[in-house]
């Protein structure tokens, strides 16, 4: 038995609060999830439509061929500048000013993942303080300002004056339109967004004691509402649990602790680690930057981003090593590919690996997928193993991470679905900052295509180059955000274990209610 749509509706975050950016990543990634396995789906389809011994089969077209296979106008990937608009490939110029400004019921009809629906008109997202705008939502604010409310004032992106004016059960942080000011409280503190019918009010915080509840006190009916805030009183820390968190010994930076302890965690966002090799005990430390010492992923900065982890007691960025560079495995290197006779990063094209379904399947680290020349399928014959982009992926990744932007993942196209996650937009400073990055990863698309034998001529992006070859790796960026420190320096602990509550939440609404 399904739930009706208004019910789950009910538990959607609103798009004017920061728990929406992080609810609508969790949401991109799922549709991403789901697109990855249609296409699964619709390989076994394929093969159900002609089975023959060993054909190629693909949902990479060229910008002239007409899907015609089950599924294919919804799922068929055309090349970078083109979209997939109901079984057509049409430039992403064209779909994008038809798209930008239309009328809209709902923001799929906006098709574009950097696009939403907002009072019956399709806008662009992902504008930064200072941009241009037609309404708050469009905004988004750097992580050292992730407290704050932004707002669309004069037609400018701005953060919005906070006035103390609430008292305890008055409403507060409601942005109005053409209104430049928000109402915080004047005691109290005024709680996150939790459902699209939650009336923010002033509430009060109370402290608890070690062992004892700590979080938000939440009610759900008649609708959802929260009563109070209970920290933890001073030594001790909240756990991350939203409902029934508990009060925990705090341990400060450098002061021993133990990794494997439940009645115990580090402060603000130091986590339990070893220091060095030689260090006999755990202490409190901030993550280890790029090229420090780890233990495990956990251990280092910004593994968040997945473009971060532990290897060889040392924190990598992803596809870090130029072609030339000796290498153990295909994620160090930066083209994705490892050769296996010389053990150095390597260009995958040359390699011309073929493709079928009878033996021949490529290798889905090194690969964007199977190139079928174009088509859906070729009958009795094979195809060749389209290169991948991962490694301009991460760069421009890096790049937009390192803007502090709190939300950015719908203005980031996916490598393996391009289509409507394409963008670009000249009203964004976002875009216009990482513009050579753009130009790298959509570059890198175009030319691993043709040389996997699809025609990828006469797509459009405006404000970008889509021929600048492909990079060999001898420059990555690597993610930091010295624009951000706080987010590393535990500063304001009342503040992040009131976000990390906060996230908590849509987790947990992600996974009861499946979506």
């Amino acid at each position: 038995m399904s739930l009706p749509k208004y019910f789950i509706s009910s538990f959607l975050p609103h798009k004017h609060t920061r728990e929406y950016y992080s609810f609508t990543f969790f949401s991109r990634y799922i549709q991403s999830l789901i697109l990855s396995s249609s296409f699964v789906f619709l390989v076994i389809l394929l093969q159900l439509y002609q089975p023959i011994l060993s054909q190629c089969n693909s949902n990479l077209i060229s910008n002239t061929f007409t899907p015609s296979l089950p599924f294919g106008k919804f799922y068929d990937i055309c090349p970078v500048g083109y979209a997939n608009n109901n079984g057509k490939c049409e430039t992403f110029e064209s779909v994008w000013n038809s798209k930008l400004g239309s009328s809209c019921n709902v923001t799929s009809d906006c098709k574009f993942t950097s696009m939403s629906c907002v009072k019956k008109k399709c806008i662009a997202m992902g504008r930064m303080i200072g941009d241009s705008c037609v309404d708050a939502s469009q905004c988004v604010v750097n992580v050292l300002d992730m407290y704050d409310t932004a707002t669309c004032y004069q037609s400018k992106c701005k953060l919005a004056i906070k006035k103390k004016k609430a008292g305890i059960g008055q409403a507060c942080n409601t942005v109005s339109e053409n209104d430049d000011a928000v109402v915080t409280c004047d005691d109290g503190v005024c709680p996150p967004k939790l459902t699209p019918d939650m009336e923010q009010k002033c509430v009060k915080i109370s402290t608890a004691r070690k062992g004892e509840t700590c979080g938000f006190n939440v009610t759900f009916s008649p609708t959802t509402s929260v009563t109070g805030i209970v920290i933890c009183e001073t030594g001790t820390i909240c756990s991350e649990k939203i409902l029934n968190g508990k009060c925990k010994t705090q341990v400060k930076r450098y002061q021993k602790c133990d990794p494997k302890s439940n009645d115990q965690m580090c402060y603000g966002n130091l986590v339990c680690r070893k220091r060095t090799a030689d260090s006999i005990d755990h202490t409190c430390e901030y993550r280890s930057n790029i090229g420090e010492y780890c233990e495990e992923d956990k251990d280092c900065a910004f593994t968040n981003t997945q473009m971060v982890s532990c290897e060889n007691s040392k924190c990598i960025r992803a596809r870090y090593l130029a072609n030339g560079q000796p290498c153990t495995n295909h994620t160090q290197c930066y083209s994705s590919f490892c050769d296996p006779s010389s053990k150095l990063c390597s260009g995958f094209a040359s390699k011309r690996y073929i493709c079928n379904t009878k033996a021949n399947s490529c290798n889905s680290i090194s690969s964007q997928g199977c190139a079928c020349g174009g088509k859906e399928l070729s009958t009795n014959s094979s195809g060749l193993c389209v290169a991948s982009c991962t490694g301009a992926f991460n760069d421009l990744h890096a790049c937009l991470y390192n803007l502090g932007l709190v939300y950015y993942f719908n203005i980031l196209p996916l490598p393996q679905y391009l289509g409507f996650t394409q963008f670009a937009d000249e009203e964004s400073s976002a875009f216009r900052l990482c513009r050579s990055y753009y130009n790298k990863f959509y570059s890198c698309m175009k030319k691993t295509w043709i040389d996997a034998g699809i025609s990828a001529n006469g797509g459009s992006i405006p404000g970008v180059t889509l021929d600048a070859g492909l990079d060999d790796g001898q420059n990555v960026v690597m993610p930091f955000r010295n624009a951000a420190p706080s987010l590393w320096n535990g500063r304001g602990s009342f503040v992040v274990q009131i976000w990390i509550m906060t996230m908590s939440v849509w987790f947990l609404l992600l996974v009861v209610l499946n979506l």
